[in-house]
């Protein structure tokens, strides 16, 4: 290179070289700005999710109140539920029972 060619390559390099911070300077700020867009749509996104739980939460409340669910309540139903099947089951065993096997049994134990 001669000296003017020299210099004039030194120019455009330093050109080049400030384009090209300048450009990757806009590709990162064009990037911050899509993250936040992508953020604001995410916000949005999130307030609908909330007010769904709320607005869902709300409804369960109100069904429960109005049905008369209430957690002691519901304990205390199976409770006796689990109560009234076993004594059912005991009926149904005492039912089954037949007289052979009384007089099996009566005896066996005359034997």
């Amino acid at each position: 290179l001669t000296l003017g060619n020299r210099i004039a390559a030194k120019n455009h390099l330093r050109r080049k070289h400030r384009a090209q911070q300048k450009l990757e300077q806009c590709e990162g700020a064009l990037e911050n700005v899509q993250q936040l867009l992508h953020q604001i749509r995410d916000v949005d996104t999130n307030a609908a999710i909330v007010n769904t739980y709320k607005t869902t939460s709300e409804a369960m409340k109100r069904g429960m109140k109005e049905g008369g669910l209430d957690e002691d309540a519901v304990h205390d139903t199976m409770d006796d539920l689990n109560d009234v099947m076993e004594s059912y089951k005991e009926v149904e065993r005492a039912l089954s029972t037949t007289t052979d096997d009384l007089d099996a049994a009566e005896l066996e134990a005359e034997l």
